[in-house]
């Protein structure tokens, strides 16, 4: 056992042709998943397809290797955690194999909304949506029976499972349905595969009619949902044995799914929902059940911190909610048409109205849109309950707690004083109609937790579901962390699950610990009541005084803080500070999302390995801070596909639910990388523009002309590393600093007239950054003319360099901190005086309001962080105080359409777009916005010959729509992006403070460019 990391790669070298990985990174990026546990592999593999499973299953039976199934890693209580092999369905078995008319044949990798992505152009859909929809992977669905917010109209994951194909621990491969009983003559010589699914039959049946009466007795079906551990009753009749039945929500305890036949159901034609405001939680659980009565498609309740949150995050439910609401309820109908949709409404209007002496209120939506809102209480906002907010942070560890419907409000009375009891304050969130709760315990973000009160806590409110006859287990499973408190809940019917366990796995090789104990290192050890609780064994590392609070099993988990050496950090913060950024990603897997409306993350979008996502970093960085990872494998070959899947974007951290910085991690883990190693010549060139940017304008009329020849840029992907099919940006046969801003270098009178508004005042210093300075020496000039124009006072200063922000997204914290004190010496004396620093790179806006105060931790540079400003929002802020000038020309003579793409450094700025608004004012002018993700240039990422295939898969979209013929020009504020917008089309692109220094009349040279060709017009 101790020897077969070592030796798994060599055995099966030419066999098995996904990808086998024992090395400490792959252990530490899969010891983690979405709960508060930890557990280290010995390896992982990512299997191409089935015979690639077959292959490390067999051997993994002959070598007794552990196997845990593993998905997106999202489960909370440790199911895809696991000491042996963990086996990642999600990065390569995830294709939809064939779509029936009713029915659709999938792998267990594909995600729930890449299938109903697929489903929806036939008005089909699979009918279980949990909340984590977006990453949640059919087999975990199925392995974890899950059911969601629409229980009562569709049930749980086995009421739409057709049949499936599992794989045994020994590499067997079997179909499982309906089994009939008895064997016909005609199947008397049977291949083996099928004499093994016989006899498997065979001993359940008799295992089941034997423990009938015990069965009937603790899975008696008194909740809608099923009840935690195998799902034994119903699984035999008369005649078959339903073997699908049992195999769904096994947690991969008894097989590996390899392919499974869904049952489809149809959109729904009309949806309709009420959102019902109590003034109490009483009243809310009173309409919950006068809601049931009329049978709802789904019937959801928030407690009022949910509400809270939504107000604070959402206008609109601002608008909507008083604070003065303890809870909501969430109804939702759906019929064949909107008459009865209304309908169905207003029945359930009339039913709740004498609720609360007639005081609740009621919103009705019927649009999709606003049907989508409402609905954003639960899919939006109940992530964002992981942020740590004010010293404080929601933890999953009191979830799926299931009681029947009839007995909800008794359960949550109780279960609140429990918490008052234990000094502690809960957010609550159910599906009420089918009895599910969601307790989440508002816990310290940095102090250490009183684990000892946890413990009774769940003990109490354990015993509470069972005394309703309630159960643990039902929607999320049981995992490591709950399954030794299946014995208190189901007593001898445990050692029934041993027997089924003993028929499919006697080795004990998958899922070890799960459901049924079988590994004295996985949910081992007493704790109060026995429950097997997660609580027990969290760890508690400390760093610096600072609790990182993850789970660890009893031989993991440290005594003392780690004796290893610690990093030296590279950014200016402390111990603390990074722990605390460290321990903040959950783990939640939001940032596995592969939906192109969101952004995060380019690199994953492309490649679904779990060293792309953005929680690998947290995951390294955090393993490397408390000292379990060391930080010589940063610069190892296999701690590349992290550290080289960032290029600093920004998009993770403004999407993450939780708000984790996970790019201020990526680029410590690469200065720490740079600090053993260095960095290639190439990314040492490619980060360093402020270097060759001089050159460039100075070898200007040689150097352009060289650009455009294929040989040319051959030798220079030979010796420098650029990519010779990059388009490349030509240089200015002038910087802008050096000739172009003589005008604005010192106070003076523009000579044009000044609109008689407080704007006069304002005072802007410009800050070029590298390519208006180098290679668009006409957008610099363009700002200053616009900026004039609306009456600021502008300032070029001498001195300012490139803002680093290449420097920085390659770890190179050292040179970019010198960079940065320059930049700020140069900067603070202006901002002193009260100047805006205008940029007009959104890059550059955000390296100095980010990076800045993070290199250098000096007043001064928080100083310039607080004063810096992009060029569009500042134009923004002059309009939403009415003294913007607006009297614009039109571009040409003729209607102009134009593509706007959102640069992710200015999404990461903020989600407003004044710039573009401002610009839809412009006469004559049809700006499109259009969302295809990052572009993939990342500044001089998409440069180099090593990225440059990367660059292309991820700007794959935007370029193709930028190919499109509909277009007469394109737009951006990001220079990198423009360049990508380029790579493939025709279609000219620029930044569109160009475009209104035209509509304001002040560059007619750059209008007199916009040529007339056959009707379309065109940009030199």
């Amino acid at each position: 056992m101790e020897i077969w990391p070592s030796r798994i790669r060599e055995d099966l070298s030419g066999l098995f042709r996904g990808t086998l990985d024992v090395s400490p990174v792959a252990s530490s990026l899969y010891s983690q998943d979405g709960g508060v546990g930890r557990e280290t592999p010995g390896g992982v593999a990512l299997p191409e397809d089935v015979e690639d499973l077959e292959v490390l299953m067999q051997y993994c039976h002959e070598h007794r290797i552990p196997v845990t199934a593993r998905g997106s890693g999202t489960s909370i209580f440790g199911q895809s955690l696991g000491s042996g092999l963990i086996i990642d369905f999600s990065a390569r078995m995830h294709r939809v194999l064939s779509m029936g008319e009713r029915t659709v044949r999938v792998e267990p990798g594909v995600t729930i909304d890449e299938l109903n992505r697929r489903l929806r152009p036939y008005g089909r859909e699979f009918g279980i949506l949990p909340l984590d929809s977006p990453v949640a992977t059919v087999g975990g669905v199925v392995a974890l029976d899950a059911s969601g917010s629409h229980g009562l109209r569709h049930g749980a994951a086995h009421d739409h499972i057709a049949s499936m194909q599992v794989m045994l621990a020994r590499g067997t491969q079997l179909m499982a349905g309906l089994e009939p009983l008895a064997m016909p003559a005609r199947h008397a010589a049977e291949n083996a595969t099928h004499q093994v699914k016989r006899t498997i039959v065979c001993r359940l049946e008799s295992i089941l009619r034997e423990q009938a009466a015990l069965i009937k007795t603790c899975q008696p079906g008194t909740t809608p949902l099923r009840r935690g551990g195998y799902q034994l009753r119903g699984v035999l009749t008369d005649e078959r044995l339903d073997l699908c039945r049992l195999l769904v929500g096994s947690e991969g305890t008894l097989g590996l799914y390899t392919g499974l036949t869904l049952h489809t159901v149809p959109l729904p034609p009309h949806r309709g929902v009420l959102l019902l405001l109590c003034p109490s939680l009483d009243s809310a659980i009173e309409a919950v059940h006068q809601a049931r009565q009329l049978e709802p498609a789904a019937c959801d309740l928030v407690d009022r911190r949910v509400l809270t949150l939504a107000r604070e995050l959402d206008d609109r439910f601002l608008m909507i909610i008083p604070p003065t609401i303890e809870a909501a309820v969430l109804l939702e109908v759906v019929a064949d048409t909107e008459t009865e949709c209304r309908a169905q409404l207003t029945r359930l209007r009339k039913c709740v109205a004498h609720i609360a002496e007639g005081h609740l209120t009621a919103y009705e939506a019927n649009s999709p849109s606003d049907v989508e809102f409402l609905w954003s209480l639960a899919r939006r906002i109940l992530p964002r309950l992981e942020q740590p907010r004010g010293g404080m942070r929601t933890v999953r560890i009191f979830d799926d707690l299931v009681v029947p419907p009839e007995a909800l409000a008794e359960f949550l009375t109780k279960a609140h004083k429990s918490f008052q009891v234990a000094d502690l304050s809960t957010v609550m969130y159910s599906h009420a109609g089918t009895g599910v709760v969601h307790f989440r315990p508002l816990l310290s973000a940095r102090e250490p937790w009183p684990l000892a009160t946890l413990e009774q806590l769940q003990q109490s409110l354990f015993e509470l579901v069972w005394s309703l006859g309630g159960s643990l287990g039902s929607t999320q499973g049981l995992g490591a962390h709950r399954t030794n408190a299946l014995r208190e809940q189901y007593g001898p019917l445990c050692d029934v699950f041993s027997q089924i366990k003993e028929i499919f796995d006697p080795q004990k090789l998958l899922g070890v610990g799960h459901v049924v104990p079988g590994n004295p290192r996985v949910g081992s050890g007493s704790s109060a009541g026995g429950t097997g609780s997660p609580i027990r064994s969290i760890d508690r590392p400390h760093l610096a005084g600072v609790e990182l609070k993850l789970l660890a099993t009893d031989e993991e988990q440290p005594a003392a803080p780690p004796t290893g050496e610690l990093v030296e950090l590279q950014y200016s913060w402390s111990p603390e500070e990074a722990a605390q950024v460290a321990s903040s990603c959950n783990g939640c897997g939001e940032c596995r999302r592969e939906d192109r409306g969101h952004r995060m993350c380019p690199f994953f979008h492309i490649d679904r390995k779990e060293a792309r996502s953005p929680r690998a970093k947290a995951t390294i960085f955090r393993d490397v801070l408390s000292g379990r990872l060391s930080p010589d494998e940063l610069t190892r070959p296999e701690m590349r596909p992290v550290l080289d899947s960032c290029f600093n974007c920004q998009q993770c951290a403004a999407e993450c639910p939780s708000s984790v910085d996970i790019p201020r991690m990526a680029v410590e883990l690469k200065a720490q990388a740079a600090v053993q190693q260095g960095v290639s010549r190439v990314d040492w060139l490619l980060s360093r523009p402020d270097v060759w940017g001089p050159w460039g304008t100075w070898l200007a009329p040689v150097l352009n002309t060289l650009l455009n020849w294929r040989i040319f840029r051959r030798v220079l992907e030979l010796t420098i590393g650029v990519a010779k099919d990059r388009r490349l940006p030509l240089f200015a046969k002038q910087s802008f600093l050096r000739q172009g801003s003589e005008k604005w270098k010192e106070p003076h009178e523009s000579g044009i007239e000044e609109p008689s508004s407080p704007a006069e005042t304002l005072k802007i210093v410009y800050f070029t950054d590298h390519f208006a300075n180098y290679h668009d020496p006409e957008l610099a000039t363009a700002w200053c003319r616009v900026a004039e124009h609306v009456g600021l006072t502008v300032r070029v200063p001498d001195g300012q360099l490139a803002s680093g922000m290449a420097l920085v997204s390659a770890g190179e914290l050292s040179a970019a901190r010198e960079l940065a004190m320059e930049n700020v010496r140069v900067l603070s004396r202006f901002a002193r005086e009260g100047y805006r620093i205008v940029c007009t790179e959104p890059t550059a806006a955000l390296c100095l309001k980010n990076e800045y105060p993070r290199l250098t931790g000096h007043p001064d540079a928080t100083l310039v962080a607080q004063q810096t400003i992009e060029a569009g929002a500042l134009l923004g802020e002059l309009a939403s105080r009415g003294e913007l000038p607006t009297h614009f020309e039109p571009l040409a003579m003729t209607p102009l359409r134009a593509v706007y793409h959102t640069p992710c450094h200015l999404k990461a700025l903020g989600d407003k777009l004044p710039l573009l608004e401002i610009c839809r004012l412009i006469p004559q002018l049809e700006l499109h916005v259009v969302e295809r993700g990052c572009s993939g240039m990342a500044g001089t990422f998409g440069l180099s010959r090593k990225n440059f295939n990367t660059s292309m898969k991820i700007g794959h979209d935007l370029m193709e729509t930028m190919r499109s013929r509909e277009w007469d020009f394109g737009i951006t504020e990001c220079s990198g992006c423009r360049l990508q917008m380029l790579q493939r089309s025709t279609t000219p692109t620029l930044h569109p403070i160009k475009l209104l220094a035209i509509a304001y009349g002040l560059m007619p040279e750059l209008k007199a460019r916009f040529k007339h060709q056959s009707k379309k017009y065109t940009i030199d």
